[in-house]
Order: structure tokens, then sequence, then C-alpha cells
């Protein structure tokens, strides 16, 4: 007899988690950063969008992108895709969602 693998639902539920974390973290980063760019908007440090080059918040916004396209991919195993093409239609999702 033929059974059916399980889809990856934990893939799905993972990313899902990633993601919310991370993007609450992203969230709570640029929210201090800021407001401590409005109350001090003269300082050398104040926090410019040109110029957001601090690692933590480039982590915290892939690692946001990396949840997404694993949840997406997931989600899209579950109904049935393959490993490869549910990953890159996820992967074109969340690069230009980005």
């Amino acid at each position: 007899m033929y059974y059916l693998p399980q889809p990856p639902f934990l893939a799905a539920i993972a990313g899902f988690f990633i993601a919310v974390t991370c993007g609450s973290a992203f969230w709570n980063m640029m929210e201090q950063k800021l407001r401590d760019s409005y109350q001090d908007p003269d300082n050398k440090t104040s926090f410019k969008i040109d110029r957001a080059l601090d690692p933590a918040l480039a982590f915290t916004y892939w690692s946001t992108c990396f949840g997404v396209w694993v949840f997406l991919g997931g989600g899209l195993q579950a109904f049935g895709f393959g490993a490869i093409p549910s990953y890159g239609v996820a992967l074109l999702i969340a690069t230009f969602t980005a």
C-alpha cells in the first residue's frame, strides 16, 4: 500500500513563527530609532532612511523575508506542489514584495 507523505506543516509553522518574531523585532527597532531621531534630529548618529546601515536592522529585515519565504513555500507544498516549484514561487513572491 502506498502512503502519501505528510505535507510540511512544520515548515509553514516555523516560517510563520520566524516572520512574526523577526518582524516584531524589526518594527520595534525602527520605532526606537525613529523616536531617538525625532528627539535629537541634529545629532550626527540620528537615523536617516538613506543610510540605514545598521547590521541588526538588516538582519531582522532579511530574517522576516526568509520567514515569509519558508511560510509560503510550506503552504504551497501543503496544497500538493513539489518542493522546487513551491519554494521557487514563494521566493519570487517574497522578493517582489520585500
